[in-house]
């Protein structure tokens, strides 16, 4: 179920779209479904051959570099995060943006939910947020292991660096210290 309100799905059905919405996630994540229902609105700056259908990574990215034209032309304001929660299929990505263009189509508010469950009020990380802090642990993992390296190369196998800069070489296995 999603979390749609149900003026929102009336809306979405009373469009009569080329692709029936059943899972909104799935279903917008390549942005075709947005530029149809953009292209009900604005025939002429939308033009539905120039939108693919594909589920291949580039080709979502490619319909939703155009729809983000005609958002800032229209002044529709999407939140860039919602746009690259929906182009991976995350949770909770979808919905806001179709929400959003509700809004500023039909120039109408949405009904807000009253009957939320507990789980449903605990929000999403922020990703971006989160990709940054992950980066950041990475890096002090890396700066420690590089300290932890110098301090103790025995443990890694590394022969430390000699104070003269020259190279020892090993005895050479033909050659007998001893022999005469």
């Amino acid at each position: 179920m999603s979390a749609l309100p149900r003026e929102v799905w009336r809306w979405l059905q009373s469009l009569q779209l080329s692709i029936q919405v059943r899972n909104v996630r799935r279903d917008v994540a390549n942005g075709y479904v947005i530029a149809e229902i953009l292209s009900r609105y604005f025939p002429t700056k939308v033009k539905m051959h120039n939108y693919d259908k594909g589920s291949a990574i580039e080709k979502k990215m490619d319909n939703w570099r155009l729809l983000q034209k005609v958002f800032q032309t229209e002044g529709i304001e999407v939140d860039p995060k919602f746009i690259n929660g929906c182009i991976h299929c995350k949770p909770g990505a979808a919905e806001p943006i179709i929400t959003t263009l509700y809004k500023a189509l039909t120039h109408r508010k949405c009904a807000i939910k009253t009957n939320l469950k507990p789980t449903e009020l605990v929000s999403d990380p922020d990703l971006e947020s989160t990709t940054t802090k992950v980066n950041e642990i990475i890096a002090k993992q890396q700066q420690l292991k590089r300290f932890d390296k110098e301090t103790d190369p025995w443990r890694y196998g590394v022969n430390p660096p000699r104070a003269t800069g020259h190279r020892i070489r090993p005895p050479t296995r033909g050659s007998s210290s001893g022999s005469s």
